[in-house]
């Protein structure tokens, strides 16, 4: 199947692209390596574009706002005209950016070259106009930010690992968690904080659910039936809501990720990794790993969804984005041609013998 020509639209960002955003409405904000930020209606509309201090690295997005972090700095956008509306210099680089509760949180972190290690992080937390709440330091690198319902969730490295949640007054609750050790992801999945860690164990608050042996956890996601798909250093694995395997992709090294529309009446899992040389997006169903269809590209950084869109953005600055029911068209298209070819086949070969 020709995917760049099932694609409901291409656009480009005008720099390699470092982060991707959509919503339900299926609006999407692209962040660029050097600091562009621009925002297209779910038309395909351009409504805006305008330029950040430095490469984004995150970006969180409400019906007023659109904050990211770029640099050194979190930043706020007018989301309705693009303009710049505050921006603050955090302590190192400014990492991750999630809206919770009606509050914008930030995660920073200092690297030392000289110790190789980073040495020193914090917990940000602004309000929608830019007044800094609180700011929380702590040794242990946040290595990912999330929030449930009563909390924000942050992952921390060496040397306390666990997890720490806090309130909206910025006090801090830890937690350690079953697997010792640095907890690399997290995200709530079926209402639950899931965990993965550097030793590749999957956990959540009671304890573990799972291991890769070997490798660590880049990313945790879950389909409609509950399954989790496992994305590891050098692997893809799918689990049923039992814990038991149902698939599992070797020897890759995936670069971005995303749970997709249904094709066929079954959902999708869209992923990226590299030949060496180009990008390879491979999309699969969730349920038996089976591959759909594929494409080669420049080597892609970003893939996002909605529940009838998926958007993959990569190094070549391309925003390629696909719809559910202009691809499944697509598809039944290509099966109803291929069952035509093979009847011509069959009636030919039927003239053939007739004629000897």
């Amino acid at each position: 199947m020709n995917m760049v020509g099932a694609c409901w639209m291409t656009r480009l960002l005008g720099e390699p692209v470092s982060a991707l955003s959509i919503d339900e409405s299926n609006d999407i904000i692209a962040g660029g390596w050097h600091g562009v930020l621009t925002y297209w209606d779910c038309e395909g509309e351009n409504n805006w574009s305008t330029n950040l201090p430095d490469r984004i690295s995150s970006i969180a997005s409400n019906e007023e706002f659109v904050f990211a972090t770029a640099g050194l700095h979190i930043v706020a956008v007018s989301r309705k005209s693009g303009e710049l509306m505050w921006q603050f210099a955090l302590e190192g680089s400014a990492d991750e950016v999630i809206i919770h509760e009606g509050r914008v949180y930030a995660t920073s972190s200092v690297y030392d070259i000289e110790h190789n290690d980073f040495i020193d992080s914090a917990v940000w937390c602004f309000t929608f106009d830019g007044n800094n709440l609180w700011t929380k330091h702590m040794d242990e690198r946040p290595w990912t930010i999330f929030s449930d319902s009563n909390a924000v969730i942050i992952g921390l490295g060496r040397p306390k690992m666990g997890i720490a949640m806090f309130n909206q007054d910025g006090d801090i609750n830890y937690q350690q968690l079953a697997p010792i050790s640095p907890v690399t992801f997290g995200e709530l999945i079926a209402n639950k904080p899931i965990f993965g860690h550097a030793n590749g164990d999957v956990s959540s608050i009671n304890g573990k659910i799972t291991s890769i042996e070997g490798e660590s956890i880049e990313a945790i996601l879950a389909d409609n039936q509950e399954n989790l798909i496992i994305v590891a250093e050098h692997s893809i694995n799918c689990l049923s809501n039992d814990a038991s395997q149902l698939w599992s992709i070797k020897n890759i090294q995936p670069s971005s990720q995303a749970v997709g529309f249904e094709i066929n009446n079954t959902q999708s899992f869209w992923y990226a990794h590299s030949d060496g040389l180009n990008g390879q997006l491979k999309i699969i169903y969730c349920d038996s790993g089976q591959q759909i269809a594929a494409m080669s590209c420049s080597k892609i950084s970003n893939i996002v969804s909605s529940s009838n869109r998926i958007v993959v953005g990569n190094e070549a600055g391309e925003i390629l984005v696909w719809d559910a029911e202009m691809l499944n068209r697509r598809l039944e298209n290509e099966i109803d041609t291929d069952q035509d070819n093979h009847k011509k086949a069959l009636r030919d070969r039927l003239k053939a013998l007739k004629k000897r």
